[in-house]
């Protein structure tokens, strides 16, 4: 059964390796370091219409639109594991 804990902790967890990692500095490891963390997104990423409802584009560019934080206006690619969690599911 999904709960609204379940659906908080993925909206932070699809958010960390795309912008926490490198845009805040908490880069020791990403989600992806860690196996059950990345097989819990990917259960609640196979859920019909989660993937769909994700937006990596929007996540990048509205963390690293943040001046103060990224002042060169660089939006980084990725992360590919990212991407193919997504892409494959949505």
């Amino acid at each position: 059964m999904l709960s609204e804990t379940d659906i908080r902790t993925f909206v932070t967890l699809i958010r960390f390796d795309v912008a926490y990692y490198g845009l805040f500095k908490t880069n020791r490891k990403q989600v992806v370091d860690y196996p059950e963390l990345s097989a819990y997104m990917q259960r609640i990423s196979a859920i019909p219409g989660v993937a769909e409802a994700v937006s990596i584009d929007h996540i990048t560019r509205e963390y690293y639109s943040i001046k103060a934080l990224n002042p060169s206006g660089v939006r980084p690619i990725g992360p590919a594991h990212i991407d193919r969690m997504i892409g494959a599911l949505g």
